[in-house]
C-alpha cells in the first residue's frame, strides 16, 4: 500500500529527526530539509500531501518558503508550527493558506491528529474533483438520454393523463359506493391496522376516518389490547376464505353481524374486507318472539292447572269455613281449621297469579309519571328497609314528561324488583334507583349490593316457575317482563355473584295513538 508523504521541514536536526521518526512508525513516509531552499527542491521532487514548516528557519522565514509550496504545489496542505508564537503571524499562515497552526513544544498526538485532518481534506478534495469530472461526463451523458427520453415522454404524456384521470374517476366512484354502504365497512391489513373506513363506521365511533386509520381492529370494535382468542380475522387470513358469525359485542352494547373476507394476492392473504351488521333489532325481536312463543305455552298450561285445582281448592275452603261457624268444642280441631283456610286462601293467591299470567286483564294506558310510581313503592317498601339496615336511594329527574303508562301494573313491576333486592340483602347493604329520560326513552334502573345471581342462572330468570327462594313459585320476573312488553319498553338485568345486581328498564315515550 502506498504511504502518504509528510515533509519536515526544521533547521534543528533534533526536532526534525525525532518528528520524522514518529511520522514513519505511524505509517508515514517522512521527507526532510533543514532549509527553504533545501524544502523546496524535495518538494518538486516528492510532491508530498503534507509540509510541516518551522517559521524559523536559517535562510528563509517560514511564511515564505509557506508561499511558494503553495504555489509549486497548490495541492500540498502546511501546518505551520514555532516556538515563538504569535497572534499575528498565526493569522498571517491561516490567510496566506495554511491548513492549522502549532506551537512549540507540540503536542505528537495533537500533531498526528492535525497531519491526519490535513490529509482527509486533501483526500476529500482530490475525491471531489475526481467526482465533479465524473459527474460533468455523467450530466453530458445523461442529458443526451434525457433529451431522447423527453421525446419519448412527450409522446406518453396524453395516455398517461388519460390514463390517471380515468384512475382517478374509479378511485372517487370506489370511494362513493364504499361510503355509501349502510353498515360499518372497514379494510384491515395483515397487522390488524385499519387502512380504509367508510362513513358508516366513522359516523357511529364519532371519529374521523382519519383519526381511526393506523388503529388496531380489536381496539376499535372490542376496546381490547389484544385480538380475542376467536378472532375471527385470524381465522379468514389462515384459511384464505370469508368467515361469517353473529354475536353480541359488549364494547358496542350491540349485536353484530360480521362478514370478514381475505384480500388474496399470488397466494398469500395480505388482509381483509370487514363488513359488521347491526343486527340488534333483529335480534330483540326474534328473542321477544322466542320468549312470547314460550310464554303462550306455559300460559296455556298454567290456565288448565289452574282450572283444574281451584275446584276441589274451593270445596275444601268452603267446608273449612263451616266447620268452623258451627262453633265445635275442640279448640285443636279449630286450629287445624283455621291452618286449612290460611293454606287455601294462599294456594288461591297462587292460582290467581297463575290466571294473570296465562289470561292477563286488559292494560289501562292513560298519561303518567314515573316519578310518582317511584315515590310510591319507595313508601311501600320503607319499613322493611329499615327493619333490613338498607339504605334506600332515589332520584327521579323532574324533566321527565308524562307518558302513556298503566301505573298499578307498574308499581307492580317496580315493587317486585324492590323486594327481590331487599331479599338478597337480608344483612344491609345499599339500593339505588335512578330514573331519567334519554332521548326517546324514560330509563329506570335499580341497583343494589346484595349477593348477586350466579352466571348459570342468569338465562333463565325469566322463565316462569324459576325461582331460588325457598316460598317462591317463580312468576314475579316472567309477569314482569309480560307487563313492561305490554309498554313496548324492555328489561335489561346484569349482575355479579357477591358484588350486585342491576336491572334496567327502557320505556318508549310515546303518544297515545301510537301505544295503541
Amino acid at each position: 500500500m502506498k504511504k502518504n508523504k509528510i515533509l519536515v521541514i526544521d533547521d534543528d536536526p533534533g526536532v526534525r529527526e525525532s518528528l520524522a521518526e514518529y511520522l514513519e512508525k505511524r505509517g508515514y513516509m517522512s521527507i526532510t530539509a533543514s532549509t527553504g531552499k533545501e524544502a523546496l527542491i524535495k518538494l518538486k521532487k516528492e510532491a508530498p500531501l503534507v509540509a510541516l514548516i518551522d517559521l524559523r528557519l536559517g535562510d528563509m522565514f517560514g511564511l515564505e518558503v509557506m508561499k511558494e509550496i503553495k504555489k509549486l504545489s497548490p495541492g500540498t496542505e502546511c501546518i505551520v508550527f514555532t516556538g515563538y508564537a504569535s497572534q499575528k503571524s498565526a493569522i498571517e499562515a491561516i490567510h496566506l493558506g495554511a491548513f492549522d497552526y502549532l506551537e512549540k513544544p507540540y503536542n505528537l498526538d495533537q500533531l498526528l491528529l492535525t497531519v491526519q485532518r490535513a490529509i482527509e481534506k486533501r483526500e476529500a478534495e482530490a475525491a471531489l474533483q475526481k467526482a465533479y469530472v465524473d459527474l460533468e461526463r455523467e450530466v453530458e451523458k445523461r442529458t443526451a438520454e434525457l433529451k431522447k427520453a423527453n421525446e419519448k415522454l412527450q409522446t406518453e404524456v396524453a395516455e398517461r393523463k388519460k390514463a390517471e384521470e380515468e384512475s382517478r374517476k374509479l378511485a372517487e366512484e370506489w370511494e362513493t359506493t364504499f361510503n355509501s354502504i349502510s353498515d360499518m365497512a372497514v379494510i384491515i391489513d395483515k397487522n390488524y391496522e385499519l387502512t380504509q373506513i367508510n362513513r358508516t363506521c366513522s359516523d357511529i365511533f364519532k371519529m374521523a376516518p382519519k383519526e381511526l386509520i393506523g388503529m388496531k381492529c380489536y381496539e376499535v370494535f372490542h376496546g381490547g389490547k389484544a385480538p380475542p382468542n376467536d378472532c375471527p380475522f385470524n381465522q379468514a387470513m389462515k384459511s384464505k376464505i370469508p368467515v361469517i358469525r353473529e354475536f353480541f359485542e359488549p364494547h358496542l352494547g350491540i349485536y353484530l353481524e360480521e362478514t370478514i373476507s381475505p384480500i388474496v394476492e399470488k397466494g398469500r392473504a395480505i388482509g381483509a374486507v370487514h363488513i359488521a351488521k347491526d343486527i340488534s333489532i333483529r335480534k330483540r325481536t326474534e328473542e321477544q318472539l322466542f320468549h312470547s312463543e314460550r310464554m303462550a305455552g306455559v300460559g296455556e298450561l298454567a290456565a288448565g292447572i289452574a282450572h283444574e285445582i281451584r275446584n276441589p281448592l274451593g270445596n275444601i275452603y268452603a267446608s273449612a269455613q263451616l266447620c268452623l261457624s258451627k262453633q265445635m268444642r275442640s279448640e285443636q280441631f279449630k286450629k287445624h281449621m283455621r291452618l286449612i283456610l290460611r293454606n287455601s286462601r294462599s294456594a288461591n293467591k297462587i292460582i290467581q297469579d297463575l290466571l294473570n299470567f296465562a289470561k292477563p286483564s286488559e292494560m289501562i294506558f292513560n298519561p303518567g309519571r314515573i316519578g310518582n310510581i317511584l315515590t310510591r313503592v319507595c313508601s311501600l317498601a320503607k319499613a322493611r328497609c329499615i327493619e333490613q339496615n338498607v339504605r334506600l336511594s332515589k332520584r327521579a329527574s323532574r324533566r321527565m314528561p308524562e307518558i302513556m303508562i298503566d301505573e298499578k301494573r307498574l308499581e307492580q313491576v317496580f315493587l317486585n324488583f324492590i323486594i327481590n333486592s331487599l331479599d338478597s340483602m337480608k344483612t344491609g347493604g345499599r339500593l339505588f334507583i335512578n330514573a331519567y329520560s334519554e332521548e326517546k326513552e324514560i330509563v329506570v334502573r335499580f341497583l343494589d349490593t346484595g349477593v348477586g345471581i350466579p352466571d348459570k342462572d342468569m338465562d333463565k330468570i325469566f322463565d316462569p316457575f324459576f325461582t331460588r327462594k325457598k316460598d317462591g313459585i317463580g312468576l314475579g320476573l316472567s309477569l314482569a317482563h309480560q307487563i313492561i312488553s305490554f309498554h313496548k319498553g324492555s328489561i335489561k338485568i346484569k349482575s355479579t355473584l357477591g358484588q350486585g345486581t342491576e336491572v334496567t328498564v327502557r320505556l318508549p315515550i310515546l303518544s297515545k295513538i301510537e301505544q295503541e
